[in-house]
């Protein structure tokens, strides 16, 4: 099975943010949406396994929600084990609650969610570009080229990843490859 693949503009929304822009690919041909236009997230929520950051700082965890409309949001974010959410000039994760909300889409109908979210430098560690998201049971693999270089990408037991890349996405093309169990292998850059 073809599925057709669609690239979507989604705005990430954070109290203190210092989100610079987002993007979303949904292999499905309904673009996502801002969670802004669906209901409340349920109680709901599952966290990644945290990703180092390449300088040192907090890490990086997606956090996946549901909503009473059906959809699952997905967002990334710093933590500390216990906050989510953007960093404060001092480095401290500063807890977003529900406030830092993502892209959503219909869990049936989206095989893969991905985001790429770009951060401003924050406490002098330089900017970040983060492609994040969730995938389900029908994905296989996922790999990501950027700047010349091919990775796969670990799924963790949630099913989310993160890549997280010093300096700004406006300096590269990343190319998200997305192989599904029955063979299909669709590839997208962003």
């Amino acid at each position: 099975m073809v599925r057709r693949a669609v690239i979507a503009v989604a705005m990430l929304v954070a109290a203190a943010g210092g989100i610079v822009s987002a993007s979303a690919i949904a292999l499905d041909p309904k673009p996502d949406h801002p969670a802004a236009d669906y209901e409340q997230a349920t109680g709901v929520e599952q966290r990644g396994t945290p990703v180092d950051d390449p300088r040192g700082g907090p890490p990086w965890a997606v956090r996946s929600n549901d909503t009473t409309s059906g959809q699952r949001c997905v967002t990334v974010g710093r933590t500390d084990g216990v906050a989510f959410g953007p960093v404060d000039s001092s480095g401290r994760v500063l807890d977003a609650g529900r406030a830092l909300s993502g892209m959503c889409g219909n869990v049936g109908d989206n095989p893969l969610q991905v985001g790429l979210a770009e951060f401003a430098d924050t406490a002098g560690t330089g900017p970040r570009s983060v492609l994040f998201g969730i995938a389900d049971a029908s994905v296989e693999r996922i790999a990501v080229s950027a700047r010349g270089v091919e990775k796969i990408v670990d799924l963790d037991e949630q099913r989310t990843f993160a890549e997280v890349r010093e300096g700004l996405s406006a300096d590269d093309d990343w190319t998200i490859i997305a192989t599904l169990r029955d063979g299909t292998e669709v590839k997208r850059t962003l």
